[in-house]
């Protein structure tokens, strides 16, 4: 148990340092922390589905689009606030202003911190060379791509803006301060935060067995699209606790979303494909 408890010791050193403090909350049990988090997960997620005919309406239907984002626009208001009731000034003067006053610098939006890094998005990018090199190699031969492909206007600002905005207010600036008064060290908040932001992409399992999918194919896309979503938000959660800056990591997943997954099929197939591999 020492060795191991050394080890991640050294880990969580090498990692840092975190310019995100730890957060004037609490102090909270672990397990209230992740239940939290849970809530968070499935209000955001529930918030969805409370239009009428939304259980069965296509996700990319232009009054689905206006209705989602709307709900979700407000649940990324009000996960902030649920945070001002558990919010621990350090001061003697213990109001609401004054707790409204902290959460600003908890949810990354402080001056101290600054508001956007150049690296982090730099890093995200080196993870589409690929496809980055296709759209540059078609752009000379004159077949240039549009900006986003979709199928209605408002898709490309579900993905591009509102998706990023709400979701990492939700699920970075809301749960990891939970998460880190909950007693868990930046690296492990850091590893279990995108555990919950993956859950909150299964439901899109529901509308893939709607539209006639097989269960395999729908049970291989699920479990591929979590390991993603997981993965993209143990990044994005690093990169909040490292800068303390939650526009950084809005603009980090705009660009991921606006990359999409990478086309292999469509790099390999291309003529000068050596170029992008």
């Amino acid at each position: 148990a020492g060795m191991v408890s050394s080890t991640m010791g050294a880990i969580e050193g090498a990692c840092g340092p975190y310019l995100y403090q730890q957060p004037p909350i609490g102090p909270l049990s672990p397990w209230m922390a992740c239940a939290g988090c849970l809530g968070m997960a499935c209000l955001y997620v529930g918030s969805l589905y409370i239009w009428k005919g939304s259980a069965t309406a296509s996700r990319d239907h232009p009054d689905t689009l206006r209705k989602r984002m709307v709900s979700v626009g407000i649940v990324s208001a009000v996960a902030p606030l649920s945070l001002l009731p558990i919010i621990r000034p350090p001061g003697p003067v213990d109001t609401l202003l004054t707790r409204a006053s902290l959460l600003p610098g908890i949810l990354g939006l402080s001056p101290e911190c600054g508001l956007v890094s150049w690296r982090p998005p730099l890093l995200a990018s080196t993870l589409f060379l690929g496809p980055l090199a296709l759209a540059l190699l078609e752009r000379w031969g004159g077949a240039a791509r549009p900006f986003y492909e979709s199928h209605h206007p408002l898709a490309w600002w579900r993905n591009l803006v509102v998706a990023p905005v709400t979701e990492e207010v939700v699920f970075r600036a809301s749960c990891l301060p939970l998460l880190l008064s909950g007693g868990l060290s930046p690296l492990a908040a850091a590893l279990v935060c995108p555990l919950f932001f993956g859950v909150a992409h299964i439901h899109h399992a529901v509308e893939l067995r709607r539209q006639g999918h097989p269960a395999g194919a729908i049970a291989l896309g699920t479990i591929f699209q979590f390991s993603y979503t997981a993965l993209f938000g143990a990044f994005a959660s690093y990169v909040f606790l490292r800068t303390g800056q939650l526009p950084t990591i809005i603009v980090c997943h705009a660009f991921c979303n606006w990359q999409g997954f990478p086309d292999f099929a469509g790099i390999l197939s291309h003529p000068r494909h050596s170029v992008p591999l």
